[in-house]
């Protein structure tokens, strides 16, 4: 009995005492709380705070995460952007790479052919067409003849027309440009067009004069035809002289530039006048027997520089 007691009293003995005085006055209260009490109260405080706690910081990580999915997102969606960027800017290089190598090609077959052409554009031209001061036949020069002259330019006409298809796609190159510009114009001049269908009645050369029965140089082509048969331009230029002269009676002459004039003579009209620009192949004249001539014919000269060449270097009648 007495071992009961005090361990029930020693029991009440395990309390605080708090007391409760009102600031107005009035009777003071006294708080017991037993100690078992108090911490369990303590461990309800901690686990309710721990809880409310963890709450908070758990809806924070989903907060952050749910944010975080969502920059992924996000970045993802850039990076891919990026990516195919990145691929198409790869491709337009790889095609600028690729377009600047055949342009480089391009370039250089254009300079490969532009300088063959020039050097044997020079050429021909240093061959046949002399400058004033010289006054020399420079066709004769390395045994070749005049007639090649016409296969040259055939040749560089073919050279131009190959330059020019590889730039079909890109923009005309100036220098190139001019360069076919001016073989268009010395392809016009040169008298290659056969200025009358008729039979050759005497050729370029020594001959026996029909009126002098002797051996004299004889300057040109004889071509005979009928009477008024056209007589038509053997390239491109200027009428130098239209009127009578001499044993060519009536006379044409055509000054087509770079050192070339054409003679047309014994005709029964002439159909041009001095100062006058005419074409290739058209009709300056018909067939006469006017000035030192036996029958109806054309006296028709090539001079290079003033001096007389076999027109039948530039002419084929067949």
């Amino acid at each position: 009995m007495d071992r009961g007691t005090k361990a029930k009293v020693k029991t009440k003995e395990r309390h605080i005492t708090i007391i409760i005085v009102p600031s107005a006055g009035g009777n003071s209260k006294a708080l017991k709380i037993y100690y078992p009490k108090l911490i369990v109260s303590a461990m309800l405080c901690m686990i309710l705070c721990g809880v409310l706690t963890a709450g908070v910081f758990a809806r924070d990580l989903l907060q952050e995460n749910h944010e975080l999915r969502a920059n992924n997102i996000e970045l993802h969606e850039v990076n891919r952007a990026q990516l195919q960027i990145i691929k198409k800017n790869d491709q337009q290089i790889k095609d600028i790479t690729d377009n600047n190598l055949l342009m480089k090609e391009k370039i250089q077959q254009l300079a490969d052919l532009y300088e063959e052409i020039v050097q044997k554009y020079k050429g021909i031209t240093e061959k046949y067409i002399v400058t004033a001061e010289t006054q020399t036949l420079a066709s004769r020069a390395d045994g070749r003849s005049d007639k090649s002259f016409v296969s040259d330019l055939i040749s560089l006409q073919s050279k131009i027309m190959e330059a020019s298809s590889i730039l079909a796609l890109e923009s005309s190159n100036d220098v190139l440009l001019d360069a076919r510009l001016l073989l268009d114009r010395f392809a016009e001049a040169l008298p290659d067009f056969v200025p009358l269908q008729g039979r050759i009645s005497d050729r370029f050369g020594y001959r026996e004069d029909p009126f002098w029965k002797i051996q004299r140089f004889h300057s040109g082509l004889d071509i005979a035809a009928p009477y008024g048969s056209e007589i038509r331009a053997a390239g491109a230029g200027k009428v130098v002289f239209a009127g009578r002269k001499g044993g060519y009676g009536n006379l044409v002459i055509i000054d087509h530039g770079y050192g070339i004039t054409t003679y047309y003579g014994h005709a029964s009209r002439l159909l041009v006048k001095e100062g006058q620009k005419v074409e290739k192949g058209e009709i300056i004249a018909r067939v006469g027997s006017t000035g030192r001539s036996t029958g109806p014919h054309l006296h028709f000269e090539i001079r290079i520089n003033d001096v007389p060449v076999d027109p039948l270097n530039y002419i084929s009648l067949d």
